[in-house]
């Protein structure tokens, strides 16, 4: 699904206004969420770095991932270093982030024989086998 975050300055200088819509239909959005946020504490966090930016945007309500949540505190980096500036909008696509993150598993993967040696069980200890090599009849 694809989503479109659009931050930009509220009716008052004191707000900005992040806006999430969801293509919901091919090629149409709908707004799914709005959230206002004071510009103090977003200014005062920016002078801190993303990952503090990230906190504030973050509510009960309103908690993306690291990776959308880090993209829409950039845009809000752009605002404010940029009065001019009226809005920033972040597009992502789950089906993009998902092939990235299939992309690492595969990456992972490619040890194959590694994960064979894990699931060989002749390494695994036995406590009810006898020192004669028989062991208990679990049947």
């Amino acid at each position: 699904m694809k989503q479109v975050f659009s931050v930009s300055r509220g009716d008052s200088k004191d707000e900005l206004v992040v806006r999430e819509f969801a293509e919901l239909e091919k090629n149409e959005t709908s707004l799914t969420m709005e959230k206002r946020y004071s510009i103090k504490p977003l200014k005062k966090a920016a002078a801190s770095g993303v990952s503090d930016i990230v906190a504030c945007l973050r509510t009960e309500d309103f908690f993306p991932p690291e990776s959308i949540a880090e993209k829409i505190a950039n845009g809000i980096f752009e605002l404010l270093d940029d009065p001019q500036k009226e809005a920033v909008e972040v597009v992502t696509d789950d089906v993009a982030i998902m092939m990235d993150e299939e992309m690492l598993v595969d990456d992972e993967l490619d040890g194959q024989d590694d994960i064979d040696d894990l699931l060989d069980d002749d390494d695994i200890p036995l406590d009810n086998v006898d020192d004669d090599g028989s062991g208990d009849d679990l049947s």
